[in-house]
């Protein structure tokens, strides 16, 4: 742990043990929750803790807090500190200093802290819980005055309702906005935890909703020197917020940190008492407002520019897709019949790149070509073993009003299920029986798939470790597997083989270079476990 995790994690054994002791139940959540399960503590990257905790505890929790002599500590919510515009609580270290732009004005949330994401039960009525999403994302937007918080208003899927946004904001100018967003809180917080199946989180950049029995009995997992509470299947929760890739240690590229100011050694009211005294803060709130006004009256217009520019990026690609398939077409069809996804990436590689920009996904954009001359791509995708890009494009195209027709095409998404359906057996549910039975159903053509390779291995050293004979024609299997396409996964089977035939010095060797040939963070994680350097698990 640096500085910032190690007084992090102070104040997470602080709540922790006043949780446990007035019997109220919370759940590490985001890359806490993912640094648990995937490290056994905090991502090197990480610089924040978010605990999920429902409603009904968190009006617990702030009940004991509120009377419980907290020194050098304090607890900030919308309803005791103004200026504070955020429907997520913090826990806040007095002692030390984090000044994020947008929370200058209220000072007081300005020190280290632990955040409390409240799970919100929803109704179970389809329309009833599309009037949730609805008022829900104008509560949010009403909320901060700081900047826009729903930008994807333009996008097929939005449940901002810009009409219903301008009514409620009508109403704060008469009636004040505390009394409106009550009267949202009243619509919104009026259903129970008994009668609900779903959560969302109280916070409207992403409307995130998990089922209720994915939390279930919180389970202890280790996180650092200490276990905490996670999910019941924490692992279902991951893909939600983080994709079916959330095994996978993200390049250096896409770790997520916070920009903000930071002083670990002087209390924040040093420097907000020292810049205090310079603000006319009732004169800045008003100007913020007053942009904020102006940024959503102009939200959907500015949005569509966005997005007309975005198109004619698309309309460049696909004319260009267009003749080099004309010209190419013979080569093309000869790499997708020797699935040959090195040559099908030349062609594609600028698809590849739009497609999967923030702009292009943010905005749900697709290519709009015949299903003839993009099924290499999806192709290709699966050949690499990226399941879930093909299932992530399928579901645009969807949601853009398009329904693919080509049995190809069909096929191919199938296949991208079923993998799918194969990494939950086997990553969230231990079920090597399920995953098995899965991978039965991948057809011939689909086998020599690394994907599928590395699947099927694992199955294999499942069914294999407690036999030497099974484990070393499998160890056989294995180095030849590895010859020709050096995975870092498959050497970590490998060296797993060793491992259970007692061959320490191989299964070192095999796991040195599985650690610098994958960032598959559950695999690395093992490792560690199996040999206590913990050297393996980390990664450039």
């Amino acid at each position: 742990m640096n500085e910032v995790q190690s007084n992090l994690y102070e104040m997470l054994i602080e709540l922790d043990d006043i949780c446990r002791k007035n019997d109220i139940i919370y759940y590490l959540a985001g890359g806490t929750a993912l640094g648990a399960v995937r490290n056994q503590g905090f991502l090197p990257w990480d610089d924040d803790i978010d605990l999920y905790i429902t409603r009904e505890n968190w009006l617990k929790l702030e009940k004991v807090l509120e009377n419980t002599n907290l020194e050098s500590r304090s607890i900030v919510t919308m309803n005791n500190t103004d200026y504070y515009c955020n429907p997520i609580p913090r826990y806040v270290n007095c002692n030390t200093t984090l000044i994020y732009r947008s929370q200058m004005l209220c000072g007081k949330a300005a020190g280290q802290h632990i955040e409390m994401l409240i799970m919100d039960p929803m109704p179970i009525d389809e329309k009833e819980k599309d009037n949730f999403k609805r008022h829900l994302l104008v509560y949010t937007e009403l909320i901060t005055p700081y900047f826009v918080v729903n930008r994807g208003v333009i996008n097929p899927d939005s449940y901002f309702d810009y009409k219903l946004y301008n009514h409620y904001y009508k109403m704060s100018k008469k009636i004040g906005l505390k009394a409106t967003l009550k009267k949202l809180e009243n619509i919104l917080f009026q259903y129970s935890e008994e009668d609900c199946e779903v959560f969302c989180m109280r916070w409207g950049l992403r409307i995130l909703m998990y089922d209720k029995r994915m939390f279930g009995t919180p389970r202890l997992q280790l996180f650092e020197d200490r276990e905490f509470y996670v999910a019941e299947h924490a692992e279902e929760i991951f893909r939600i917020a983080y994709g079916d890739t959330w095994m996978y240690i993200p390049e250096a590229n896409e770790q997520v940190t916070h920009n903000s100011f930071m002083d670990l050694t002087t209390p924040f009211e040093v420097y907000v008492n020292d810049y205090m005294q310079r603000l006319d803060r009732p004169s800045i709130f008003k100007a913020y407002k007053k942009n904020k006004r102006r940024l959503m009256k102009t939200l959907i217009k500015r949005e569509q520019y966005v997005k007309s520019r975005l198109e004619l990026k698309r309309l460049f690609l696909e004319d260009e897709l267009n003749i080099l398939w004309d010209e190419n077409t013979e080569k093309i069809k000869t790499a997708v019949k020797n699935r040959d996804w090195k040559a099908i990436d030349l062609f594609y590689n600028s698809i590849d790149s739009f497609l999967f920009s923030p702009s292009s996904k943010k905005y749900y954009e697709i290519i709009r070509v015949d299903e003839e001359r993009i099924y290499p791509y999806f192709l290709s995708l699966l050949l690499k073993g990226l399941y879930s890009k093909v299932i992530a494009l399928s579901t645009r195209y969807q949601l853009n009003g398009i329904e693919f027709k080509d049995s190809k095409m069909l096929k191919l998404i199938e296949l991208a299920r079923r993998f799918r359906n194969v990494s939950q057996c086997i990553y969230d549910y231990d079920d090597i029986q399920g995953a098995g039975e899965e991978l039965a159903e991948i057809s011939d053509e689909f086998k020599n798939n690394i994907l599928y390779k590395r699947n099927l291995y694992t199955i294999k050293l499942e069914q294999a470790k407690d036999s030497s004979d099974q484990l070393n024609q499998l160890k056989a299997e294995l180095e030849k597997e590895i010859e020709s396409t050096n995975d870092g996964e498959l050497f970590k089977l490998l060296g797993d083989c060793h491992y259970y035939c007692g061959e320490t010095e191989q299964a070192n060797e095999a796991y040195a270079a599985a650690h610098n040939n994958t960032r598959n963070g559950m695999m690395l994680l093992d490792i560690y476990k199996k040999t206590g350097n913990k050297e393996f698990m980390m990664v450039e």
